[in-house]
């Protein structure tokens, strides 16, 4: 028997899953679907909705708290953006089940923030957010992006991070909610908060930058110091010029579109400044075009939706763009893995990418500036990871990897170095709590 329990129970699951609006349940077409299906019973209100999902959302924020409570160890992701004119921060954590070894995560906190997103802003509510779910000493690292204020944040109030942030006006995405004077920090006040500790003073774990919003600023803002380079400035302008009148004319015409699919069958991917590797993708699309059917016939559809024709030397240069950009893009999609993503999968994916930049520098051609560019930023933006010796740790320890992922012995050996101290002091530890105890 389907009962109004049941009935009822099944609605929240519905309303909260997909995202409905809570005026779904006063809908005459879906009070119609529930009596349909079970005649005996109804539907519940708005009001009474609210109250059950307020409810549900109260009975997992305390098995959330149970769970943690058992934890020694988590991290925590975090991040402020702007929608509709509201503000809002949201927090994730991460920890490692002692009985599966699989990795488990559970959404904390999606709060309004109101005012600028400031650095002292953030730093408080993720120290109220932490403290709420009893996860301030236990939080190994947080993961943010590179905007200001989050570096900001954390490089005044993560307190003995031997690693914290130096270079908190470096050329670092800001955007227009973070702090516009995050190079400044009062000297004056931050002392005075360290003389004047209390219980109620902010303390934030240690920082650690997402490797994939870091891989993308290379890929995207740092990768444009290659126009230094004059040959390269002149082919990258004139072929992509070619390829953004080719994406407009894309986007604004339906006999384009139409057009496009006549010939390949295929449709055009057109960049979108936020979503990472965009850029990549649709210019591998127009490549893929290109070698299918041959360069007349690509020209023959320019002319017939009005664009620029591309030239053998641009079909090369894109081609040759696609060879470099290709391992940088294959390294974001394997750091944005969902679910079998570590810290150990971080060195080994860098170093990689690092080679295979390498090996295509000799054969880049007009594009070897933009591999220049590549490395350095890479060098630049990881190179206090690769001394990192906790992210070594993780890495050697990943029995996919083991030792194996680089050639640098002096990397491995502090790696190693630093597992051995660890688990002597664990040892240590273990030793001193079995001597209190007995």
């Amino acid at each position: 028997m389907v009962t109004q329990a049941v009935v009822d129970e099944a609605v929240v699951n519905l309303i909260v899953g997909a995202l409905l609006p809570l005026r779904i349940v006063e809908i005459k077409e879906f009070v119609e679907l529930i009596t349909t299906l079970q005649p005996n019973l109804h539907v519940m209100g708005r009001k009474a909705l609210r109250g059950r999902i307020n409810d549900a959302a109260k009975t997992m924020k305390e098995r959330v708290v149970a769970v943690l409570n058992d934890q020694t160890h988590v991290a925590t992701t975090t991040d402020c953006w702007s929608s509709y004119g509201k503000s809002y921060i949201g927090v994730t954590v991460h920890w490692i089940d002692n009985a599966t070894l699989e990795r488990k995560s559970a959404y904390l906190a999606l709060r309004r923030m109101k005012g600028r997103h400031t650095y002292d802003m953030i730093a408080g509510a993720l120290d109220d957010i932490h403290t709420e779910y009893g996860i301030g000493r236990k939080i190994v690292r947080t993961t943010t992006d590179n905007g200001s204020n989050f570096v900001k944040a954390f490089a005044v109030f993560s307190h003995g991070d031997e690693n914290a942030d130096d270079d908190v006006g470096s050329n670092d995405e800001s955007g227009d909610d973070s702090d516009a004077d995050a190079a400044t920090v009062d000297v004056y006040s931050t002392l005075s908060e360290g003389e004047s500790q209390s219980d109620g003073e902010i303390v934030l774990p240690r920082h650690q930058r997402c490797a994939c919003h870091t891989l993308n600023l290379i890929a995207t803002a740092d990768a444009n110091t290659a126009e230094n380079d004059p040959q390269y400035n002149k082919s990258s302008r004139s072929t992509f010029g070619k390829c953004h009148a080719l994406w407009n004319k894309y986007g604004r015409s339906v006999a384009a579109v139409e057009a496009v699919q006549d010939v390949y069958g295929l449709e055009l991917k057109r960049p979108n400044a936020t979503r990472w590797n965009s850029m990549y993708m649709a210019t591998e699309r127009i490549v893929r075009l290109l070698n299918e059917k041959g360069e007349d016939e690509f020209r023959k559809l320019c002319s017939k939706l009005d664009v620029a024709r591309f030239t053998t030397a641009d079909v090369q240069f894109l081609a040759t763009y696609v060879a470099v950009m290709k391992p940088v893009a294959q390294a974001l999609d394997i750091l944005q893995s969902e679910s079998k993503m570590y810290m150990a999968y971080l060195l080994p994916t860098i170093t990689i990418l690092r080679e295979k930049l390498e090996c295509r520098r000799a054969s880049s051609g007009t594009c070897t500036p933009l591999v220049t560019a590549l490395l350095d930023d890479i060098d630049r933006r990881f190179g206090d990871v690769f001394n990192d010796k906790d992210t070594i740790a993780a890495a050697i320890l990943h029995p996919k990897f083991r030792d194996n992922w680089t050639d640098d012995r002096a990397v491995i050996d502090s790696g190693l170095s630093h597992i051995r101290h660890l688990l002597s002091e664990t040892s240590s530890d273990v030793a001193h709590t079995s001597g209190a105890t007995g």
